[in-house]
C-alpha cells in the first residue's frame, strides 16, 4: 500500500474474510430487489384473490334473486 492509496477497511481484513465480506455484500445487493420483486407481486396477486372473491359474491347474490 502506498501514501496515495485511499485507507480501506476490506483491505485490513485476512484474505479470505475479506474475500467473504465482499461475496456477502454482493449476495446482499442482489437480494433486496429480488424481495421486493416477491413483495410486489404477492400483494398484486391478493389483490386478484380480492377481485376473484367480490366477483364470487356478486354471482351468488345474483344467483339468490
Amino acid at each position: 500500500m502506498t501514501a496515495t492509496d485511499p485507507p480501506s477497511v476490506v483491505g485490513q481484513l485476512p484474505g479470505g474474510v475479506e474475500l467473504l465480506v465482499v461475496v456477502l455484500l454482493v449476495v446482499l445487493l442482489l437480494s433486496v430487489p429480488v424481495v421486493v420483486l416477491l413483495i410486489a407481486l404477492r400483494l398484486v396477486d391478493t389483490e386478484d384473490r380480492a377481485d376473484a372473491r367480490s366477483e364470487a359474491v356478486a354471482d351468488s347474490d345474483d344467483l339468490d334473486e
